[in-house]
């Protein structure tokens, strides 16, 4: 999807075996963080950047990934549903999953084909529980 905007969330969801301390360590000697942006970082729910295209906001979430904190890529606007909707074949709708983060249906559940969401990921980040 040319043009769309998504940006970066940190829930406060850590890598399986990292404590925080490690994170915040990990993310200021990547990232140059000063001890102010670690805490409002780790403030909750906090988006990281937004208003960037979806190559970019995924290269922040493999880099926060790396440090150890898990976050999200989410579109910035709602998708309008009705578009792709109208689209798919009435017998198809029904044996479609739906896109975690848009809720659109999909055809290929990999990959989003609206806000290109990586479903396996955005699941995967959405189930871990925060330390």
């Amino acid at each position: 999807m040319k043009g769309a905007c998504f940006k970066v969330v940190f829930t406060g969801r850590l890598t399986p075996g990292m404590t925080r301390h490690q994170v915040r360590s990990n993310l200021e000697k990547l990232c140059q963080f000063s001890h102010q942006t670690l805490d409002r970082i780790f403030s909750g729910n906090t988006a990281i950047r937004s208003g960037i295209d979806r190559k970019a906001a995924w290269r922040c979430w493999e880099l926060f990934r790396r440090a150890g904190a898990l976050c999200t890529v989410e579109p910035m606007e709602p998708i309008p549903l009705e578009n792709l909707a109208s689209q798919l074949c009435e017998s198809h709708k029904s044996t479609m999953e739906l896109c975690p983060c848009c809720l659109t249906p999909q055809e290929n559940p990999t990959t989003c084909l609206v806000c290109g969401v990586d479903i396996a990921i955005y699941n995967l980040t959405s189930s871990v529980p925060s330390i």
